[in-house]
């Protein structure tokens, strides 16, 4: 239950009950459109990331408007950088909002995929509303491409069946494929994935903020490095020996210790001040057993009852990264007279009064419930989704001991309210690059091959990831396909001069090459730097000459935990690859020079690999040079280095007498 009072100045109160209702329907609705034709109906395709959030000043209507910084245009031509995306609702004339149900909603620096078309007004407009916006949702270091679809509801055309749930799409691989069939190039979608329950449950995962008017509340104060005072009635908690002072002192920890954001309540000791929703007395405080009757009735453990209420007063409006809230200026919490059965029959009662203090405290955060079974209210039910279900502001205590225990959905609320700007994963480590092209980190990490990172594999050769014109396994020969630039096939033939490496399975050192995603670049010059000691120039060819040398890198740059792998841990300048990057991407051409894509074959070129061979040209020996076979894909034994020049596939490390079969092979392809 919520109560909003006043539109300049109210109070927002979230009740915690138990009630369990059916689901609610929503009142946008649609039909499930295919990727290809809302790829072929638009008229421009961008990837970019969301500058700003602002209200339209569009008179007598109701639009929002975000700000979106082109990373690169897939089909069409950008007019503008950055663009201008105008979507229906938000803040009207007069003061009034205008709430449309599906409207996409973005935050500031939020990654997103647009499907556009332009509007007389010089801005830009989402095709088919919201069937056309994507953002970005990263797990378990995988880039995914989602729809936020909770507020409307898809139908069959008549006469058909019901249509299937809407499947999640890797991000780089949705991108390619659209880059592709804007060029003409038309292929089956190759980006659908099948996530476990468990994964498809994180990326699902929707935490819900309180909102009155169509905006947010937050806390201002946090922003400059200031705390928000806390205090305790000093009459206590009943039922709880200690009062319940150290598990709200508890509480407040759980909500400060939110690794990346700078919210900072402070406890200040207890009180005597006792207005709490009354009116507004200047004191955030926790006020126990409801000494003000503000909450009709009692609790009765027989029969339950509200525990607990918390919320926000909030007044004057403000701008956080472009997007408009309203201020809070004060936070109370008071807890129903007769709970103290509740503590004594729990499970772990000073756990449950730390749970449900944190759970009240988030409410004055300006966070409303993950999940609720109430169907009047915004949450969706706790049984859609166990991640939300599990969260420390679900509608509902659990009551198993955990305490004030925030889930990453709780933490993601925190995220979208507080997180500063450029606010750095709390997780990530800082890679430095010395004068001497030394590449060190400040922390340890790992990087496992399934993320496409740097130094990823166990084994002993450098490989990248390739496109391919037709299927490929571990063990190939695989040369320039000279009929698709920029791909690769099977070697064909003898003595091929097109040949370029072998297949991989699981090499020491992976270039993942995801040049859609700019943050993903700084691995491939960090991994560059050093090749470049190791003296393997010439084996990256062109793509090498085009990086900056050690000597361009100067400003500060954070990347996240497994981006490639160093030792030692010096001080060194950091630097801002970032920037970089942004700045001489077009006329460098990395877009062009490094599309990669995660999943695509491993394709190894240089170090030990097996090697498909064959005895067709002669026994094979340890030691004898390799060139590509007549048949595709396979190696055999060059007899004649000048007649096999610019053709060698390697060296052979074992024998195959006869037949065919695998070896291991140094390869050293040149």
């Amino acid at each position: 239950m919520r109560a909003i009072v006043g539109s300049g100045a109210g109070i927002l109160i979230a009740l915690v009950a138990v009630l369990l209702l059916s689901p609610a329907a929503w009142a946008t609705s649609y039909v499930p459109m295919a990727d290809e034709a809302l790829a072929d109906r638009s008229s421009l395709i961008v990837v970019g990331r969301v500058l700003e959030v602002r209200s339209s000043t569009v008179p007598h209507q109701a639009f929002t408007d975000y700000v979106v910084g082109v990373e690169r245009t897939l089909k069409g031509t950008t007019p503008d950088d950055p663009l201008v995306v105008r979507v229906l609702g938000g803040k009207g004339p007069n003061g009034l909002y205008l709430k449309i149900w599906g409207a996409p909603r973005f935050r500031p620096q939020q990654r997103v995929l647009l499907f556009l078309e332009p509007h007389p007004d010089g801005t830009m407009r989402i095709q088919q509303f919201f069937l056309g916006a994507f953002y970005e949702a990263v797990v378990d270091g995988r880039s995914l491409a989602l729809r936020d679809l909770s507020e409307v509801q898809a139908v069959p055309l008549p006469g058909r069946s019901a249509p299937p749930p809407e499947r999640v799409r890797d991000f780089d691989r949705f991108v390619a494929w659209l880059t592709d069939r804007a060029q003409g190039i038309v292929r089956p979608p190759d980006y659908f994935l099948d996530l476990s329950p468990g994964a498809l449950a994180s990326v699902r995962a929707q935490y819900t903020l309180f909102e009155a008017g169509g905006l947010n509340l937050r806390w201002f104060e946090f922003d400059s490095g200031q705390g928000v005072d806390w205090y305790a009635h000093q009459n206590g908690q009943s039922g709880l020996t200690s009062g319940g002072f150290p598990e709200f002192q508890n509480a407040l920890a759980a909500w400060n210790d939110e690794p990346a954001t700078p919210i900072n309540y402070v406890y200040r000791g207890t009180t005597t001040a006792s207005g709490g929703f009354t009116g507004r007395d200047n004191v955030n405080a926790i006020l126990f057993d409801d000494p003000n009757n503000e909450i009709a009735g009692s609790f009765d453990c027989a029969t339950g009852g509200t525990l607990a209420v918390g919320g926000p007063w909030y007044s004057g409006q403000n701008t956080f990264q472009g997007q408009t809230y309203w201020v809070i200026v004060e936070g109370d919490i008071i807890t129903q007279d007769g709970i103290d059965c509740f503590f004594q029959n729990s499970v772990d009662g000073s756990k449950a009064a730390e749970e449900l203090f944190g759970h009240e405290l988030g409410h004055t955060l300006g966070i409303d419930h993950s999940c609720d079974n109430d169907p009047s209210t915004a949450p969706p039910p706790c049984s859609s989704d166990p991640l939300l279900d599990e969260a420390l502001m679900r509608a509902y205590v659990h009551d198993d001991g955990r305490g004030a225990l925030l889930n990453s959905d709780d933490q993601a609320a925190a995220r979208a309210l507080y997180q500063q700007p450029g606010n750095p994963d709390p997780t990530a480590a800082v890679f430095t690059v010395g004068s001497d092209g030394t590449v060190s980190s400040d922390r340890a990490y790992f990087c496992g091959l399934s993320q496409g990172c740097f130094n990823a594999g166990t084994g002993a050769d450098l490989a990248e990831r390739i496109d391919v014109t037709e299927p490929v396994e571990p063990g190939d020969v695989v040369e320039i396909d000279p009929h698709n630039p920029k791909r690769y096939r099977k070697a064909r033939g003898p003595y091929s001069d097109r040949v370029v490496g072998v297949i991989a399975t699981q090499p020491g050192i992976t270039l993942a090459n995801r040049a859609e995603e700019l943050r993903q670049i700084p691995r491939y010059l960090g991994a560059l730097t050093l090749l470049r000691e190791a003296g393997i120039r010439p084996l990256l060819g062109s793509l090498l000459e085009t990086m900056p040398t050690p000597a361009d890198l100067r400003v500060p740059l954070r990347l996240g935990v497994g981006a490639l792998s160093t030792t030692g841990a010096e001080e060194e300048p950091r630097v801002n690859l970032a920037r970089l990057i942004q700045e001489r991407r077009a006329e460098r051409g990395w877009e062009r020079a490094a599309a990669k894509l995660p999943g695509r074959p491993l394709m190894a070129l240089l170090g030990r690999v097996y090697v498909k061979a064959t005895a067709a040209n002669g026994p094979i020996r340890p030691g004898d040079l390799l060139t590509t076979a007549g048949k595709p894909g396979y190696a055999m034994r060059c007899p004649d280095a000048k007649r096999c020049e610019g053709a060698i596939v390697g060296k052979a490390l074992e024998a195959l007498p006869r037949g065919e079969g695998l070896i291991l092979v140094l390869v050293t392809a040149k």
